[in-house]
């Protein structure tokens, strides 16, 4: 018996011994009962389970030798109809299990971090995003708290040609409007600040929306964040975003 045709029938749905019966008769073209028993090693009482499966699936009939009943295989080309068969069931029930997986897939994945170290952690996530970053808080308190470190990572993006661009808009004071103006001037341009009114103000406060994910973050004695991944979310805060964003003002 042809080993690579048992694997290959047991791979499209039939079981070890369904395929090991069915090649049996395919090679003698019929048989009875005792000399498939005889021919395959398999117990009558389990042969007549199998054969009456491979009845059940159309790929065996019935067949008199006098008064004997013999069993003959089908054209194997059946298995294709089966196979084609069962793509139409699935095929039937596939809208609804997407559907399915998309509402499984929209629920939002919520994270929080406490500590300075923990906060890094959430500024190297929005360097590796792969949208553009958007950006609203006070930059003089990021600057305060993460001096060395935050200020590093914006001149490492202004040389990264992978880096996605970004925007941020930040309070109206002398240190952030200075951050602002810096940012701006720069050649690449590839992070673009703009500034709140006078009668908005962001205290002790970081949000990011890339990917999707929103990232809130708090940066003054209690340091903690918390991201929010969900398409449904960040489309919501990008919406809002554009229009702070036209109603910020350039330096």
């Amino acid at each position: 018996m042809n080993n690579k045709e048992q694997r290959t029938l047991e791979h499209y749905g039939l079981t070890k011994n369904e395929a090991i019966i069915y090649l049996a008769l395919l090679n003698t073209k019929n048989s009875s009962i005792l000399r498939l028993s005889k021919s395959t090693g398999i117990k009558r009482s389990t042969i007549y389970l199998i054969v009456e499966s491979l009845i059940k699936q159309k790929l065996v009939d019935i067949g008199l030798n006098g008064s004997k009943k013999i069993y003959l295989p089908e054209n194997p080309e059946k298995i294709l109809e089966i196979i084609e068969n069962k793509k139409k069931d699935l095929n039937l029930i596939m809208p609804n299990l997407i559907n399915r997986y998309s509402e499984q897939s929209q629920k939002p994945i919520v994270q929080f971090y406490e500590g300075k170290n923990a906060l890094k952690k959430v500024y190297e996530d929005v360097q590796k995003s792969k949208t553009e970053s958007l950006w609203y808080g006070s930059a003089s308190s990021v600057e305060k708290e993460f001096p060395s470190f935050y200020y590093k990572m914006l001149d490492l993006q202004e040389n990264d040609k992978e880096f996605k661009g970004m925007r941020d808009i930040v309070n109206n004071t002398k240190n952030d409007k200075a951050y602002a103006k810096e940012r701006n001037s720069l050649k690449t341009a590839k992070i673009k600040v703009k500034i709140l009114t006078n009668d908005l103000y962001f205290l002790n406060s970081d949000n990011v929306i890339y990917d999707n994910k929103l990232a809130i973050l708090s940066i003054n004695h209690n340091f903690f964040a918390t991201i929010i991944e969900s398409k449904t979310i960040s489309d919501a805060y990008r919406c809002m975003y554009e229009l702070a964003w036209q109603s910020a003002k350039w330096p």
